[in-house]
């Protein structure tokens, strides 16, 4: 998979991969590991819902990307439209996930 920012598709599949090494219960640990690696990625929930069902996860690795959705979200509250760091990167898209 390939594209120009690396911000969604490609830290979701590497999200996932790290989820799957780690193993059951470390899906916090992974989505962690992933974004100290990239801060600014925003992993695309329609890729870790996949993988999520195939690695038959009952939904960790989605509630923990949600979780993470929702600190991104108070964090874009918190500052003015042009002065968060995400907020470039996200723009109006972030509320579409």
């Amino acid at each position: 998979i390939h594209c120009n920012c690396g911000a969604s598709r490609s830290p979701a599949l590497a999200f996932v991969g790290i989820a799957h090494q780690f193993g059951i219960g470390r899906e916090d640990e992974s989505l962690q590991a992933i974004l100290k690696i990239r801060p600014e990625a925003i992993p695309n929930l329609l890729v870790v819902q996949i993988a999520d069902t195939i690695l038959q996860r009952s939904g960790a690795l989605v509630s923990s990307l949600r979780n993470y959705y929702q600190e991104v979200e108070a964090e874009l509250n918190l500052h003015e439209p042009d002065t968060s760091p995400k907020v470039d990167r996200l723009g109006s898209h972030f509320r579409a996930f």
